[in-house]
């Protein structure tokens, strides 16, 4: 239908020609008639999406879309659709233009469009109360946590629930992202504090990407050592645990010391936890070369137990014990296997 009405506008000065003219002026009432149909639909469609948002407690949108930008964009296609063809059609030069008929249109779509802000005001409206305090809390918090297991978590980030229209955000991931398309979408009056946030997420990136892999380390550590090894390594653990809970005790997401100038890391807090980071690693390759080495000496011998060293000649029973073999039997049994050492490396 957009190329319909385009069309007309590029006829331009066409229209002045009386041949031209009759032609095509009895046809702007099958576009008025369009004109009605496409805002009906745009009005069916606003409905039901409204009515399925009641319904499932949340707007549905894009699945690729955080629930606000995705919403706000929802609107502004609805409104480019039945923009594009009523404002090309309000410059038609036509006595049509004065009829009840295209009169009702122009109403039509004015409606149209007040419902579309007002929904539009409205969800971007609660986003913004919402989103201060949000960030306030979210950065307040420790870098880490620690369960009642002693499982490290990373404390950054909690799932982000839909309430009917009111989207609540649990976590900065989500506002990261909606800060991210709304700014594509040209979206002005986003708040200062989720600016703030959007402008050091690269920076934050590089400092989850870094506890993500100290926390996996050390979880690992934790969960697959026996109480045997972990007895061994007992001391390390100890000054790591004394670390982490200096991070847990001094430093949040809003630390003056996390904020990184110029791209490089504020010396301090980089320098601690680097050292936090460098120890599990170093134990988590440690632990794993060892564990690995375990499991390849209980295969070794498991050989050893079901292959005897010395047979007797030819197998029979009462042939004498061949012993003219057994250092390349003691041999190729020892060269079965092999362990990994930090030498390997």
């Amino acid at each position: 239908m957009n190329a319909l009405f385009q069309c007309t506008h590029v006829m331009g000065l066409l229209m002045d020609r009386q041949i031209i003219n009759a032609q095509v002026s009895p046809k702007y009432k099958v576009m008025v008639a369009m004109l009605h149909e496409e805002l009906d639909v745009a009005k069916v469609l606003f409905d039901e999406q409204l009515s399925m948002a009641e319904k499932l407690g949340y707007m549905p949108v894009d699945k690729f879309m955080p629930p606000v930008a995705g919403t706000l964009l929802w609107i502004h296609k609805l409104r480019q659709r039945i923009t594009t063809p009523v404002e090309t059609f309000r410059i038609v030069e036509d006595p049509i233009m004065e009829t009840p008929e295209a009169q009702h249109v122009f109403v039509k779509y004015e409606e149209m469009l007040d419902y579309l802000a007002q929904l539009e005001e409205k969800v971007f409206s609660e986003w913004v109360s919402q989103v201060a305090d949000k960030c306030r809390v979210n950065l307040n918090r420790t870098l880490v946590v620690r369960d009642d297991t002693s499982i490290l978590q990373l404390n950054f980030d909690d799932e982000v629930r839909h309430k009917g229209l009111d989207y609540h955000l649990q976590g900065l991931v989500s506002i990261l992202r909606e800060v991210s398309y709304l700014k594509n979408l040209g979206k002005e009056d986003i708040p200062e504090e989720a600016l703030d946030l959007y402008q050091r997420n690269e920076d934050i990136r590089l400092w989850i990407g870094n506890l993500n892999l100290a926390i996996k380390w050390y979880n690992g550590i934790r969960s697959h050592c026996t109480p045997v090894e972990f007895d061994l390594i007992l001391d390390e653990i100890e000054e790591i645990d004394e670390k982490v809970a200096k991070v847990q005790e001094t430093l949040n997401w809003n630390s003056d010391d996390l904020i990184l100038h110029v791209n490089v890391f504020s010396t301090d807090v980089w320098v601690h936890v680097k050292k936090i980071r460098d120890l599990v690693e170093h134990l988590y390759d440690r632990m794993a070369k060892i564990q690995a080495n375990s499991v390849r000496i209980s295969s070794i011998m498991n050989t050893w137990g079901a292959t005897p060293l010395i047979n007797r000649k030819d197998g029979k029973k009462e042939a004498l014990v061949s012993l003219e073999d057994r250092k390349e039997r003691v041999q190729k049994s020892g060269n079965s296997g092999s362990v990994v050492s930090d030498s390997d490396n």
